[in-house]
Order: structure tokens, then C-alpha cells, then sequence
């Protein structure tokens, strides 16, 4: 917030032998020294925003790193490795799974600002979802507060990822009180084939300011 003042009060001098003093006019005492009062409510103003202003700490950027933990909402789950999660493979021979889809809690500060979402990972090919996710505690449809997202080109061996995104809507501060945050995770039309490695989630990372 920026603060600043500025002086209104300018005074006009009297002459020797000229002026004569008087309490009324536009150039008595009475109205300059109701000036006068004024520059002093007007600075008074300015020390209270001050004051405001010393009495709030600066909000600072956090970072929440986490490790993928997604309990299923369809069939297939994300299958759980050491730290990240990937899709499991089946029949014979083996293949991996076109799609998968999981959610995990997250538990942020309240009042906190959310201001972005990172996905880091690999993928061999597919289109991948991740969406940091609120929704009441009495039930309801969910809100997506940050949307990840990318279709990657089916190749030969899985290519590293990293995807960010900024939120779009207008349900950045978090309200502890009302609602429960949740990352989703969805992938589609994915890359089955075992020796190109799939699709593997290694890390979120959600930053907000606090």
C-alpha cells in the first residue's frame, strides 16, 4: 500500500504597514489557522496508515512439496512406488493401463492465497490431468482452483515432465472453515506399451502465499 502526504497549507505573508490583523476573511487568522488544523488532521491520517501498515506482516511465498499418494476413485488406480505413482500393467504379455485416475487431501493454512500448481513426472504418452480441488465440507459438487494439464505424443520411452499452472478463477484464499482441498489426478489414452515406460507422477507442489 503506498503511502505518501502532501502539504496543502501555504501561507501568504502580511506587510508591514499594509495588512491589518483581523479574524475573519479570506486572510484572517481564524482561516489560517483552521488550515493549519487541517495539514495536522491530514498528517494524523497519514501516522495511522502508517501504523496500519507496521502492524501487518508482509505476506510470503511458501511452497508445499508433495509426494503423490492417490487413494482410487475408478478402475484402474495409480499404482504406488517409492515417492510417485505409476500405471499398473496386466495380461499376457504385460501392458500398461491406458487410464488411471486417484485424489489425495491436502491440508493448506487458512487464509493462505494459492497462486499456483506444479506436476513433475514422465510420461510416454497420454492425456494427463491434475487439479487442485476444494469442495464443502457438507458434500457438493467440487470447485477446480488450478487446472494441469497436457496431452503428451506416444514414444518410445517416457520423457520427463514438468507442468505448471496459475489459478483461473476467483477461489484462491483458502477457508479451512467450509471447505476440504484435494489434488485429482487423471490420465487417458495412455501409452500401453510395458518397455515405453508409461506415465509416472513424481511430485505436486502447490505455492500460496501466507
Amino acid at each position: 500500500m503506498a503511502i505518501s502526504y502532501t502539504r496543502t497549507f501555504s501561507h501568504k505573508n502580511w506587510i508591514d504597514f499594509v495588512d491589518s490583523v483581523q479574524a475573519g476573511g479570506t486572510n484572517g487568522i481564524n482561516g489560517r489557522f483552521h488550515a493549519i488544523e487541517g495539514e495536522f488532521d491530514a498528517l494524523s491520517q497519514v501516522v495511522a496508515a502508517i501504523n496500519t501498515a507496521l502492524q501487518a506482516p508482509p505476506a510470503a511465498q511458501h511452497t508445499l512439496s508433495l509426494s503423490p499418494v492417490l487413494a482410487s476413485v475408478g478402475a484402474p488406480p495409480w499404482l504406488q512406488e517409492l515417492g510417485a505413482v505409476g500405471l499398473p500393467a496386466s495380461g499376457q504379455p504385460p501392458v500398461f493401463a491406458a487410464s488411471a485416475s486417484g485424489f489425495m487431501p491436502v491440508a493448506l493454512p487458512n487464509s493462505a492465497t494459492i497462486q499456483g500448481l506444479r506436476v513433475t513426472g514422465l510420461s510416454a504418452g497420454g492425456f494427463l490431468q491434475v487439479v487442485l480441488n476444494r469442495a464443502l465440507l457438507t458434500g457438493g459438487t467440487p470447485d477446480s482452483i488450478v487446472l494441469a494439464q497436457n496431452t503428451f505424443a506416444n514414444v518410445a520411452a517416457a520423457a520427463a515432465f514438468d507442468l505448471t499452472a496459475n489459478p483461473q478463477g476467483s477461489n484462491t484464499v483458502v477457508d479451512n472453515s467450509q471447505y476440504k482441498y484435494f489434488v485429482a489426478a487423471s490420465l487417458n489414452n495412455g501409452n500401453t506399451t510395458l518397455a515405453a515406460g508409461g506415465t509416472t507422477l513424481l511430485a505436486f507442489q502447490i505455492t500460496y502465499s501466507a
